[in-house]
């Protein structure tokens, strides 16, 4: 189970600009940062409109192979694939083997044979289904799907099961109806390296030096040779549309990352109204008989004037970037990953991080299910020492600020392959251990414990494996919470809250320490290694 594929819910995107292809691999990206979703749309519409005579007549697929070594590899510091297979127990054969090594999937298929869709047995489509686990004992897979959302028509990609047999027949009708030609393939995306971080500013780098490179040259070659060629009214329409759907979603992402930034964007949003308004009239004029080469200069101006526009924009989100890496950081958490598919607020400041879960959604981890808030950091076994001796691999303080009884638990998460241990105090009224993936024996231990606040720690025994301790206030030394102890070969580490009902909880994490990583504290002008 590949825990951080997670539901797309900060996405405002319509089907209109942005279709299932690219949208599962938005998802897939952001599984690996939160960054990566916005800036791989960005990456690839940024092609788009200057590039539009490479991609216009190749399939989705071989345009994302060709832009493999230019976009994915250095920008998202992952790689790419086409796994070929030839019956269905190769095809099964070789899911099971790339989710072990943790590499995100990407299954092409047809709605035809979904039945939990309105298009069942009715017509065919192409469809891109995002792979996150399977259960060999059920015969079926995890994924991330929209099609069982309101029939389909959500752009919402949430956790579904569907049987393997299903998921084989549905990419053998991709291949029959829409790539014929083609042995058939799912993709593998896997990482370089480990270490992945917001990339925005070289994305935004990558933008600079294409506008500067062609802004004061640009024309819409694609555009003026749509006017011009012999295609039918209706043919000339539909490629319009398509042309200017990706470059109003590539204006669209660089609108929202300005105001995040709080960038004066009122002059781009004047530029864009009127490049909505001459899409209106642009059809009009295609469908009739008139020449087209007043409305063509029209548009090439207009849209050099937003390009401009952008430059300066693009400019001062790069100083402002620049500025901010100069001030003195609060907390940074440069090694971990922080996972928060359902954007509950968080606040860093001094040495305390704080999260506020809202009423209006449940934010849980459990199973198939990996909503709740995390700071993982990945198994570091690097230092001298660490496979003999006994170390500390995490500790922390905290707190918990709402009623006994409530429905919150917050703490330790320790991630393996294949389960998942969630350490903390439960309610207010205790502690407890879960291993969800134990179904009926998931609740390992749980005792009484009416503090709001306590103190835990993981640590590796040399005999024992790791060990779970906790202090309350008033304690002078840890307590073992639990005598047997756990395998020491976890993938991740870290710390979690989770709502299994919707609730104004907080909690608050404090004097956090980690084995072996980099935690910077404010005011500290140097690494702290722990």
């Amino acid at each position: 189970m590949i825990k951080e594929l997670k539901p797309n819910y900060g996405d405002e995107y319509s089907w209109h600009e942005v279709n299932c292809f690219f949208r599962a691999w938005s998802i897939v990206l952001q599984s690996y940062h939160a960054s990566y979703f916005d800036n791989f749309l960005q990456a690839m519409f940024l092609n788009w409109t200057f590039f539009p005579e490479s991609i216009a007549e190749t399939e989705h697929d071989d345009f994302m192979l060709e832009s493999n070594a230019n976009v994915l590899s250095p920008l998202f510091n992952v790689q790419a694939e086409k796994v070929f297979y030839k019956n269905q127990y190769q095809f099964h054969e070789l899911i099971r083997t790339s989710l072990n090594q943790k590499h995100r999937l990407i299954i092409p298929g047809d709605v035809f044979n979904i039945y939990y869709n309105a298009a069942y047995r009715t017509k065919h489509g192409e469809h891109y289904f995002i792979l996150k686990g399977c259960d060999q004992q059920t015969g079926r897979y995890y994924i991330l799907d929209n099609l069982h959302v309101k029939n389909g028509s959500s752009t919402l990609y949430e956790d579904f099961l569907i049987p393997w047999d299903v998921l084989y027949d549905s990419s053998q009708l991709f291949f029959e109806n829409f790539q014929p030609t083609s042995e058939p393939y799912f993709w593998s995306i896997s990482e370089l390296s480990p270490h992945h971080t917001n990339n925005s500013r070289l994305v935004f780098q990558a933008n600079l030096y294409i506008l500067n490179k062609y802004i004061n040259q640009y024309k819409d070659h694609q555009f003026e040779s749509m006017l011009s060629n012999q295609d039918s009214k209706a043919e000339q329409i539909q490629k319009f549309f398509m042309k200017f759907n990706h470059k109003n979603t590539y204006f669209k992402i660089l609108k929202s990352i300005f105001k995040t930034l709080e960038i004066d964007t009122t002059t781009f949003d004047e530029l864009i109204a009127s490049f909505n308004e001459l899409k209106s009239k642009i059809p009009i004029i295609l469908a009739g008989s008139g020449s087209s080469s007043e409305l063509f200069a029209q548009y090439t101006l207009l849209e050099r004037n937003i390009l401009l526009h952008m430059h300066g924009l693009i400019t001062e989100y790069l100083n402002t970037a620049q500025s901010q890496e100069n001030t003195v950081q609060q907390i940074s958490l440069e090694e971990a990953v922080i996972l928060n598919a359902s954007g509950v607020n968080l606040q860093m400041e001094k040495e305390q991080i704080t999260i506020h879960h809202s009423a209006t959604l449940k934010t849980d981890t459990w199973i198939a299910e990996n909503d709740a808030f995390q700071i993982l950091w990945r198994d570091d076994k690097s230092n001298v020492g660490y496979e003999s001796g006994d170390i500390d691999l995490i500790e922390v303080e905290i707190e918990n600020r709402s009623d006994p009884g409530l429905p919150f638990q917050s703490g330790v998460i320790i991630v393996y392959d294949h389960e998942t241990l969630l350490f903390g105090g439960i309610q207010n009224i205790g502690i407890s251990l879960f291993v969800p993936q134990r179904q009926g024996d998931y609740c390992v231990k749980e005792m009484k414990n009416l503090m709001p606040s306590l103190k835990l720690k993981i640590r590796k025994d040399r005999e024992k494996g790791l060990l779970l301790y906790y202090k309350n206030p008033q304690d002078i030394e840890y307590r073992l919470f639990y005598e047997n102890g756990f395998s020491p070969d976890f993938t991740e580490i870290g710390i979690f809250s989770r709502t299994w009902e919707p609730i104004d909880h907080t909690t608050v994490f404090t004097n956090l320490t980690v084995y072996n990583h980099n935690l910077i504290m404010k005011g500290r002008d140097e690494h702290v290694r722990i």
